[in-house]
């Protein structure tokens, strides 16, 4: 999947917040959001049901580098080549790519297997254009050192 930096590319733009970092990811990387309400208990853990498979919910915090505490109230579902994982979120809004001027990162910022692949400003806050297939390689690898394998979708 490539990631998108001009409007006529992509219908749009999932703009997810994790503590002060806002995510931009390509509308069509995210094939749902949900809510907190939408997930049940299984086997001790908070799950989503999804095509008869379980997700289970990563709240990674904004530094990308360890998980958040406290309660995240929205989840969004994020389709790579390993499948399907999900992040539980702040706040999620979907807009539309004609109204953002999403430009790519300095050179100094990104590089091949970065994270970020590009920026724009949401209202006065800069949201930064993630790569979905690594952040997912990101999301699992943290939350396997913690906490064991992820429960996800395999393809």
């Amino acid at each position: 999947m490539t990631y998108p930096l001009r409007p006529e590319t992509t219908p749009g733009y999932v703009a997810a917040r994790l503590d002060d970092t806002t995510l931009l990811i390509d509308l069509l990387a995210v094939p749902n959001i949900m809510n907190d309400a939408d997930t049940v208990q299984h086997n001790g853990r908070k799950v989503l049901r999804r095509n008869g498979r379980d997700l289970e919910p990563v709240p990674l915090a904004g530094s990308m580098q360890s998980f958040a505490n406290g309660r995240r109230t929205q989840i969004m579902v994020v389709a790579d080549k390993t499948g399907e994982f999900a992040l539980s979120c702040d706040d999620i809004r979907v807009l539309p790519a004609a109204k953002l001027n999403v430009q790519p990162l300095p050179r100094c910022m990104g590089g091949p297997e970065s994270l970020f692949v590009g920026m724009a400003m949401i209202d006065e806050t800069i949201a930064f254009l993630c790569n979905a297939e690594e952040l997912g390689t990101i999301t699992r690898h943290l939350w396997e050192q913690e906490h064991g394998k992820l429960t996800s979708n395999p393809d």
